[in-house]
């Protein structure tokens, strides 16, 4: 039997099939999937063709840059020295942040509207540190681990440091300085016991006050020399006042005994020359001793 093709059908099935292709080669090139695409820079554009992010590679290494309506970068990864790092922009085109690896160590920088470094967050050393910096860029404070122990110090604007609270064997201990960063009042716990120290300009303890042999409250104070001339203290619950000379020798002592007041005075070879005290009657006795501290002469109030 002899089939008869309809010219007219012929043509519209080539024109159906022609534009079934159009389509679908259309579609494909506005959803393109590739395994590998190779090329030195890649620019990525909004719906308005203006560009949004550029994948590029810069000395030989990658690098990642996002920008704002107008073009400017406002955002960057990449690769710099073989260590990773991201920067971020204000719409000045200054950067104000940075995120990065140092030396195989991570580290973040911020930085003011000027530029100033203000703020960095970095691993030192294998510990953790916290640098603050003023407006101007000078370092006013640091937070850190130091031998596995925490440490803060407080510099002055001329980056000094003039204390420093810290760790130290497990210890709180706080040090102030003067502006030539030397020290001048300590505070801290000393075998678990609380301690203060004020020292001189030359760094030498002048008072300490702290706990005595028996855990009770003492006062020390001490001469440029560093020379112990006063103690004021506890002993078994009484109070006790010790004076010395500058060759430390003991001069005078006023205590409570047995609930009574005590004085007792000694010349510069350390033996007891006079005695004003309070008896077990509650009089008052007056005792002198010559030089040798051997006795010479009492008297009571008594009548």
């Amino acid at each position: 039997m002899k089939t008869i093709i309809d010219i007219k059908s012929l043509i519209i099935g080539v024109l159906a099939t022609v534009l079934f292709f159009t389509v679908i080669g259309a579609k494909n090139r506005n959803n393109a999937n590739f395994d590998t695409i190779t090329a030195n820079k890649i620019n990525i554009v909004n719906a308005k063709g203006k560009l949004a992010a550029i994948l590029t590679s810069a000395k030989g290494q990658g690098a990642l840059v996002i920008t704002n309506q107008e073009g400017e970068p406002v955002a960057t990864l990449a690769s710099v020295e073989g260590e990773g790092k991201l920067a971020i922009y204000n719409q000045e085109g200054k950067v104000v942040a940075n995120l990065a690896s140092v030396e195989g160590q991570g580290g973040l920088s911020i930085y003011n509207q000027e530029g100033k470094l203000v703020a960095a967050l970095a691993s030192y050393k294998g510990e953790g540190s916290l640098a603050i910096a003023n407006k101007k860029g000078k370092l006013v404070a640091g937070l850190g681990s130091d031998k596995g122990e925490g440490k803060l110090e407080i510099c002055n604007k001329e980056e000094k440091v003039i204390a420093v609270l810290a760790s130290v064997e497990g210890e709180g201990e706080l040090v102030i300085a003067n502006k030539e960063c030397k020290r001048v009042v300590t505070l801290g716990s000393d075998k678990g016991e609380g301690k203060l120290n004020i020292h001189n300009k030359e760094e030498k303890p002048v008072v300490v006050l702290g706990t005595n042999q028996v855990e009770e409250g003492q006062l020390n104070i001490y001469n440029k020399e560093g020379k112990p001339v006063v103690a004021l203290g506890s002993d078994k619950g009484e109070g006790v006042l010790g004076i010395a000379n500058k060759e430390e020798k003991v001069i005078a002592v006023l205590a409570s005994y047995e609930g009574q007041g005590i004085l007792n005075i000694y010349n510069k070879h350390g033996k007891r020359i006079a005695t004003l005290q309070a008896n077990q009657d509650s009089d008052g006795v007056i005792v002198l001793f010559d030089r040798y501290g051997d006795f010479g002469w009492s008297m009571t109030g008594k009548k």
